[in-house]
């Protein structure tokens, strides 16, 4: 609709005309608009320093982000897991495995042994553990560029709220320029590292390296941040340094097809101690016109 028209135009009929004109909703970033439920392989591997010792987190997932509101200029995201699996090595207690998928729900662990739910079966909390695949893990709205806009909002349940991957995958999709420009800055929100919610944003700078508006897009980014001195908790404050890399690829048609960044972090508290970080996060559409859709790699605890 153009909003536009002879000066005779006054008056009620006026009134609505801008009425509608600011109530017509912008596209929706990542091409949501055409496709309102999209699928990717999210895999990552955090490999953190404390004091020398360290700790290995390895997880893999297979997820939906479904578009399920659209308001004039804002979209919400909203993520749901199809497969889950994750292992930590070297925290107390020795290494840990947690897997859900649409074989069920296990657990194996030094302390407790090994512990499986079949789908059907139900859970601590009640529930089957198939509802678990069928439930929102976390939402947040984005404007038609992709930015965040409100508060994002996270599963009360007691199994996905330990899940953090909405905030992984929105640092590994773009922010839009809203123009051809070869260059733009913006912001994004620093993911949970390990225990801490940092609570700050990242600058970055993205960077056409190829394609064009109307054609495939490859982008670099880059982003920096020091903190000379940030209280991460509530006896734990100390020097802080974000170092971020990626590289992305967006379809002629919006949709993001692949990502890959890098965060490094170091922490020197003020009282001792050194906190250092490697975060690789890769990301890949499964549904895209060219997707293979492999049979999962996640690794299976859930016994044949």
């Amino acid at each position: 609709m153009t909003c536009v028209g002879p000066r005779a135009w006054c008056g009620p009929a006026l009134a609505v005309a801008l009425l509608a004109c600011a109530e017509e909703p912008a596209p929706a970033p990542y091409g949501f608009d055409a496709a309102p439920e999209q699928r990717f392989r999210f895999e990552a591997e955090d490999r953190t320093f404390v004091d020398g010792k360290p700790v290995h987190v390895q997880r893999y997932a297979e997820v939906r982000l479904v578009a399920e509101s659209f308001k004039p200029a804002r979209t919400e995201i909203v993520l749901y897991l199809d497969r889950y699996y994750i292992r930590v090595e070297g925290a107390p207690g020795g290494t840990t495995e947690l897997a859900l998928s649409e074989r069920g729900l296990a657990t194996r662990s030094p302390e407790k042994g090994d512990f499986a739910l079949a789908p059907d079966s139900e859970r601590p909390g009640g529930g089957s553990v198939a509802e678990l695949r069928e439930r929102p893990v976390a939402g947040w709205e984005l404007g038609p560029r992709g930015e965040t806009q409100g508060t994002p909002w996270y599963s009360y349940d007691p199994v996905l709220s330990g899940i953090d991957l909405l905030d992984w995958i929105l640092l590994g999709f773009p922010v839009f320029a809203g123009d051809d420009s070869s260059s733009w800055s913006a912001d994004r929100a620093v993911p949970q590292l390990g225990q801490y919610r940092l609570g700050i944003e990242l600058p970055l700078l993205y960077e056409r390296t190829g394609g064009g508006i109307q054609a495939a897009q490859n982008l670099r980014v880059s982003g920096l941040v020091q903190r000379p001195s940030l209280r991460v908790a509530p006896k734990l404050v100390g020097a802080l340094s974000l170092d971020h890399v990626g590289q992305l690829e967006i379809g002629p048609d919006g949709r993001m097809r692949a990502s890959q960044l890098e965060l490094r972090m170091r922490f020197n508290g003020e009282a001792g101690g050194l906190v250092s970080s490697r975060h690789m996060v890769r990301i890949r559409c499964l549904d895209c016109d060219d997707a293979i859709n492999s049979p999962s790699w996640i690794p299976d605890i859930l016994g044949e």
